[in-house]
């Protein structure tokens, strides 16, 4: 198991406890199986970024939530290649057509992370990997 995996899964089962959800009633609403959800809360298996969102608007979390650290500080992860491979991996499994919207929406997790959105939410972000390079 790796950094991230434990991570995502502490979160998930954090969110579910706390909305008093058993992990069965969470697998239904998510379109998953129970052994996905015990295998996720574990740490064992990566989910489909799909899965991530479900999860996430199922337990009123933003997805970014779900990989943060439980003290709310910034830590670094392990120097493990594995969370960019499952990333990869995942984005790959997209159809074509699906590829705009990750990307979107992990240059939207990445902004929201460095706090690079702007206050007025009808403002676009500059969320390019340019402009994110820059502000490093």
């Amino acid at each position: 198991m790796n950094t991230i995996n434990k991570l995502l899964g502490a979160n998930v089962r954090k969110h579910r406890k706390r909305l008093r959800i058993t992990q069965e009633k969470l697998a239904e609403k998510c379109g998953k199986s129970l052994g996905t959800i015990q295998l996720m809360e574990t740490g064992k298996v990566w989910p489909e970024i799909s899965t991530i969102e479900r999860l996430a608007e199922t337990l009123g979390i933003t997805d970014a939530l779900l990989f943060e650290p439980d003290d709310g500080a910034a830590q670094p992860l392990e120097a493990d290649p594995a969370p960019m491979r499952h990333l990869l991996l995942a984005l790959a499994s997209l159809d074509d057509d699906q590829v705009p919207d990750a990307l979107a929406a992990i240059e939207r997790i990445v902004a929201e992370s460095r706090g690079l959105l702007p206050d007025d939410p009808t403002q676009e972000a500059d969320v390019s990997t340019k402009s994110l390079r820059k502000r490093k």
